[in-house]
């Protein structure tokens, strides 16, 4: 398990993490350290894969 670096805190007295996808300070970071705007961009991308596997297996 990776021990994620807190980079800033706010004046919330809020930690900051970094994403690892675009780099940008944000207050949660989710699976392979990521934030929410990156990660559902990957699995956008992963349902279209996933959906063109469906459509060659069912063939």
């Amino acid at each position: 398990m990776q021990i994620l670096k807190e980079k800033n805190i706010n004046k919330d007295s809020t930690v900051l993490c970094m994403c690892a996808g675009c780099g940008k300070n944000v207050e949660k970071v989710y699976q392979n350290n990521l934030c929410k705007t990156c990660l559902t961009g990957i699995f956008k991308r992963l349902v279209t894969v996933i959906d063109s596997v469906r459509h060659t297996n069912s063939i």
